[in-house]
């Protein structure tokens, strides 16, 4: 079976995880503090801090800006449930827009449609927009941060598929007030959970550390609780798989895509369109998804069930959000709901392909004959 993914851990980042466990430092220490400085240099950004996951650092992020009950949060109708999950945690409603068709991601443009069918008293509970790097291609941030100041809202960018991609030049996830990132195992580099926040204002990083450690400081050897939080810590094992990531993440940038580009290749002959560029913006190639000519979900899962059997592991996309039961009703709106035309389309037609370090040339090209034949 050739796998979805697969982690580019090094052989011998064992070493230094037998290490970790020797030293009985296993939370927050000296790798987690050298793992967020590699990460802040790396996205030229002054403050990083390290959580458990990168749903922990979308919702403390949303914490952090306290957002809450009464107010709303704008963010794509196509995207992991986790993008919206955290915003109904915090007592907030998610307004769902539509992406573009040919990025896949929220832009300005969806963004001043759904504002349109909103109506002043809920368009005026928004406090921020939340823009997702869809499968780490960079977001349209100009026009985007454009809107944002024009109407007082805050920017929080879903970056969790995005390190290593870049926009004009700057790092995906540092454009906005937040950016969050996430090392899950099937993220470039992972960290096997955990996540990152990207933030600019040593006031805001201050906060965030307060919130993910139970509100804690520590002072000259006392401990004092000046706010409330969870525990959200950091563990050096995390830290230590991390570090020995980033001294080859360009290699595994570079390899990525190699072998995209082999498979967009491949793709075209097929017919099958896939994510379209954005100006100015580099893709990282965290994933591989390319839409398939079928018009039903059922008839998409007939085509993965006859890739499975040919020995390919795949899976969609990614998640039409309005039509999960848990948001079905913030989506309803009444007698006139709004649609999500791009978004629905592409949650039933949309195909994740294997793309790891190792897959090889001849990895792709077995995906692509076992695709050929599959396709109706």
């Amino acid at each position: 079976m050739i796998p979805l993914g697969k982690p580019g851990i090094p052989a011998d980042a064992w070493k230094d995880i037998r290490a970790v466990l020797d030293s009985g430092q296993l939370v927050e220490g000296a790798r987690t503090r050298a793992f967020a400085d590699s990460l802040a240099k790396y996205l030229d950004i002054p403050h990083m801090v390290l959580v458990n996951s990168g749903t922990s650092a979308l919702y403390l992020a949303l914490r952090a800006l306290d957002i809450g009950p009464g107010d709303s949060v704008i963010l794509p109708a196509y995207s992991f449930p986790a993008t919206a999950n955290v915003v109904a945690w915090t007592g907030a409603t998610p307004i769902f827009a539509d992406i573009d068709p040919l990025t896949w991601n929220l832009d300005a443009d969806t963004v001043a449609a759904r504002l349109s069918s909103l109506g002043a008293a809920r368009a005026s509970r928004i406090k921020a927009i939340m823009p997702v790097q869809a499968f780490g291609n960079p977001v349209s941030m100009g026009p985007l941060l454009s809107l944002a100041r024009d109407r007082g809202w805050k920017i929080i960018e879903d970056a969790a598929c995005a390190l290593g991609s870049s926009l004009d030049g700057r790092a995906c996830g540092t454009h906005g007030d937040f950016g969050c990132y996430s090392f899950h195992p099937r993220k470039i580099l992972t960290t096997s959970e955990g996540g990152a926040l990207a933030v600019r204002s040593a006031r805001m990083a201050a906060k965030l550390n307060l919130l993910k450690n139970h509100g804690m400081i520590r002072q000259g050897g006392r401990v004092t609780f000046p706010g409330t939080g969870l525990n959200l810590r950091f563990t050096e094992i995390a830290a230590s798989l991390g570090l020995a990531q980033m001294s080859i993440l360009p290699d595994l940038l570079r390899e990525r895509t190699s072998l995209a580009n082999r498979y967009l290749a491949g793709l075209a002959r097929l017919d099958m369109a896939t994510q379209a560029p954005v100006a100015g913006g580099a893709h990282n190639r965290q994933s591989l998804v390319a839409r398939l000519p079928v018009k039903t979900a059922a008839a998409r899962d007939r085509i993965f069930a006859a890739l499975g059997k040919r020995g390919v592991q795949v899976t969609i996309g990614t998640y039409y959000l309005p039509g999960l039961p848990n948001f079905r009703k913030a989506a309803a709106e009444g007698k006139n709901p709004a649609r999500y035309p791009a978004a629905e389309q592409l949650f039933r037609q949309g195909v994740s392909l294997p793309l790891f370090p190792g897959l090889g040339r001849t990895g792709v090209d077995k995906v692509l004959e076992a695709l050929a034949d599959c396709l109706p």
